[in-house]
């Protein structure tokens, strides 16, 4: 009774509270009182709805530190393999609670170390998380699972006791669906014919059409929670379609295929607006409007749209910054501004915030924005060696290839070779980063990537 009654108060204090330490504290005190009392499972379960408070509220600064305490919770009962595991450690069996728990955790953990950078332990994640998916036993056909219900038991993980309480949670099938969003996230690098992005956000959305539209009338669930509970899972999987199909037109943009990406976004604004989303998702919709008309260098467009993503994203949302920051830099661009003297504080401003995002990919883009702006030439070189080795190290080419860029305006007229090297080596990125394209005309396969960009290069070094 007592942990039934804490997880209802931690409930009430995330849904009507704007502060959520209330939340993250109640559940701190379930994990503490639950360790103690060697209540293995409800010290995890509690430790993951702490993990998930905090990271589906941006609270980055004490999210690394949450992701170990359920890791270490995990590993004390079993279910996260150690490295001296390999291909031993069994997911097919997996209790159904650990199961969803280790599925959860995973689908946390890969967002929050491909925005730290941790590429390895992303890709570790990842890969964990795909082969739980394909095997658990406990997540592919569990009717627990499958409806959301499941028992925790009391006592430890070596010997629970007793039946314990039972909880909501996110049911097998939308976890399915995230883990094709999350496979997105976690694949950076977009070069090649067919990147893996495009493979999972295509396979994700092809997979969404019979969930989002038979969840509601055919979802096998306990008549008890009603049409209510069916209806709230289809909203999920309606929301996950929408991110796939936002990170799909956003993939499209930077790969410069350009008729695809306005084909993609028109079905997102469509189906934003048929499903009562589209305010939510106005902002993001916007600053993807923007960076296509970027991409297609239509710049009064570009920056009306990035102004309109300003205007009506929230204050402090990293949106809003990303639009800030790109209206900055047209500013910057512009002929005539030469003159910093008027734009330093809003460019201290933007930098600090870029910097205290703690994503490596906002961070590697202030250091760009410091790199361009500072009027010593040694510091910009090692900002901008600093910023490409971030890129690369997240696997991230389209940052590699404008550091490249960039950083060759400095070698043009000391080190000719170093900057044509540089210039060929982004023309070669700006090509991979194309998606294969049939031409009707024969079977010809057309790989152009950023068009605008690779024209510039090869003007510059005469290709």
């Amino acid at each position: 009774m007592y942990y039934r009654a804490m997880l209802m108060l931690a409930g009430w204090e995330s849904e009507s509270n704007k502060d959520l330490m209330p939340a993250i504290n109640t559940l701190q005190a379930i994990i503490k009182h639950a360790r103690k009392n060697r209540n293995d499972h409800v010290a995890l379960i509690a430790g993951l709805a702490k993990f998930r408070v905090i990271m589906a509220n941006s609270y980055l600064d004490i999210a690394p530190d949450s992701m170990a305490e359920v890791k270490e919770l995990l590993t004390a009962g079993k279910v996260f393999p150690r490295p001296t595991d390999g291909d031993t450690h069994d997911l097919t069996h997996l209790q159904p609670v650990l199961a969803v728990m280790l599925a959860q955790f995973l689908i946390l953990a890969v967002p929050l170390e491909t925005r730290r950078g941790n590429v390895q332990a992303s890709t570790e994640y990842l890969n964990l998380l795909h082969q739980l998916m394909d095997r658990s036993d406990a997540l592919n056909g569990d009717a627990q699972t499958a409806v959301g219900r499941l028992q925790v038991p009391l006592g430890s993980f070596r010997n629970p006791t007793g039946s314990g309480f039972v909880v909501q949670i996110t049911p097998a099938s939308v976890l399915f669906q995230v883990t094709f969003l999350v496979s997105c996230i976690g694949q950076a690098d977009v070069m090649g014919n067919k990147p893996k992005r495009l493979i999972y956000g295509s396979e994700g959305l092809s997979g969404m059409t019979f969930a989002c539209n038979s969840t509601a009338n055919h979802l096998q669930h306990p008549s008890t929670l009603g049409l209510s509970h069916a209806l709230s899972i289809k909203r999920e999987l309606q929301t996950v379609h929408a991110e796939l199909l936002l990170d799909l037109a956003g993939l499209y943009i930077f790969s410069a295929t350009l008729k695809q990406a306005e084909e993609t976004l028109h079905k997102a604004i469509a189906y934003l607006r048929n499903h009562d989303m589209f305010e939510t998702y106005a902002p993001r919709v916007c600053l993807l409007q923007a960076q296509r008309y970027h991409m297609l260098g239509r710049r009064e467009k570009a920056i009306a749209c990035y102004e309109a993503c300003r205007y009506i994203s929230n204050p402090g949302s990293e949106i809003h910054l990303v639009a800030r920051t790109s209206l900055l830099l047209f500013q910057l661009a512009a002929p005539g501004s030469d003159d910093l003297g008027g734009k330093a504080s809003q460019i201290n401003e933007i930098k600090g915030e870029l910097y205290a995002t703690q994503s490596v990919l906002y961070m590697a883009a202030a250091k760009m924005l410091e790199a361009v702006t500072t009027e010593s030439i040694q510091k910009s070189k090692k900002l901008l060696g600093l910023g490409l080795q971030s890129a690369m190290t997240i696997n991230n080419n389209q940052m590699r290839m404008l550091f490249l860029v960039v950083a060759s305006s400095h070698y043009r007229d000391t080190m000719q070779d170093s900057c044509v090297t540089m210039l060929k080596t982004a023309s070669t990125i700006a090509r991979k980063l194309g998606i294969a394209q049939t031409v009707k005309e024969g079977e010809k396969v057309e790989k152009l990537g950023p068009t605008g960009l690779g024209l510039w290069v090869a003007q510059r070094i005469g290709m």
